[in-house]
């Protein structure tokens, strides 16, 4: 009997545990390969060069010098960067001032050019991935070009004159101001490292939507030679030329023509501009030395020839 208990409560006794398995690892996650991002789109550029530098005209005193162009394009993802039809349209905005630091009394900040346009780009050539401008296109333009400035009468104009002290000065700000309807042509030759930007324009002014009539001459004003803008601009050629890291002295030069669209050829402007290397290379930002001699050296005075060189840093984005 006492084995028969013993043998029930061993019965009844819980055994040893089983040997537990290590639990099983959870899956590795699957990679999944990151989605391919598309390259980043230069959307807000320079329209033309901008400078901050130091300029020297030949019937002023030197002034500090500022350009800023900017475009942006319109419908950019409508018209897919450009790749569908080979069309897009762009907002545009130059605007050009001189602060006379120790050489005017005051230091003045005087605007010489405002220039909003609106154009629409035709690629000749592919709009490239990232946004910038085809090698080759043309634009067709509208845009209205001005000073910003406000004296239009002899009143204004004799007050003026007597406050500064100076009837040169005064002339600064006379207000001169015209709308135009252009064309320009860009034809881009590449031969390692070198390469070379054509640019051909053709403006044709008018006192349009934005301006009005046209603020190109007035009658209380002394007589002189040349008395419209056509006179000495509406056509333009550019050539830009980029060395490439060859060259130690210069590693970009440029040169502007300009000439009337009337009295062709008459009344010429011509402006070289060089690009020093060794500066860039230490301060990161190009440095410009330039030269020009003609007409249209602010737009107050665009009818006078003057002679004017200057330095000035360039802040560049991508391609024009």
């Amino acid at each position: 009997m006492r084995a028969c208990v013993i043998l029930a409560l061993a019965m009844l006794l819980p055994g040893p545990a089983p040997a537990q398995e290590p639990p099983a690892a959870a899956p590795a996650p699957v990679a999944v390969p990151a989605t391919q991002q598309e390259p980043p789109r230069i959307r807000l550029k320079n329209h033309e060069p901008i400078f901050a530098g130091y300029t020297w005209d030949s019937d002023d005193v030197g002034f500090l010098d500022f350009t800023l162009s900017l475009q942006y394009p319109i419908l950019a993802t409508t018209l897919d960067e450009g790749k569908r039809y080979g069309l897009l349209p762009y907002l545009a905005f130059t605007a050009r001032f001189g602060q006379y630091v120790e050489t005017r009394d005051s230091s003045p900040v005087i605007a010489k050019r405002f220039n909003p346009k609106v154009f629409l780009r035709y690629g000749l050539s592919e709009f490239p991935e990232t946004g910038e401008s085809p090698d080759r296109y043309l634009d067709f333009e509208y845009a209205h070009e001005s000073n910003g400035q406000s004296v239009d009468t002899q009143q204004s104009f004799d007050s003026l004159a007597q406050a500064l002290g100076n009837v040169e000065y005064a002339k600064d700000y006379i207000s001169r101001g015209w709308d135009y309807l252009g064309v320009t042509w860009k034809h881009t030759l590449r031969w390692q490292p070198e390469e070379l930007r054509i640019y051909v324009s053709r403006k044709w002014y008018c006192g349009c939507w934005l301006q009005g009539d046209m603020e190109e001459t007035y009658a209380w004003e002394a007589p002189r030679e040349v008395t419209s803008i056509r006179q000495v601009s509406g056509w333009r050629a550019v050539l830009a030329l980029d060395t490439g890291r060859g060259n130690p002295l210069v590693d970009r030069a440029t040169l502007i023509l300009d000439t009337g669209t009337r009295d062709t050829f008459k009344y010429n402007t011509a402006r070289l501009e060089l690009g020093i290397p060794a500066v860039k290379n230490v301060t990161g930002v190009p440095l410009v030395l330039w030269a020009r001699t003609g007409y249209l050296s602010d737009l107050a005075q665009y009818y006078a020839k003057v002679t004017s060189y200057g330095v000035a840093f360039e802040l560049l984005t991508l391609g024009r």
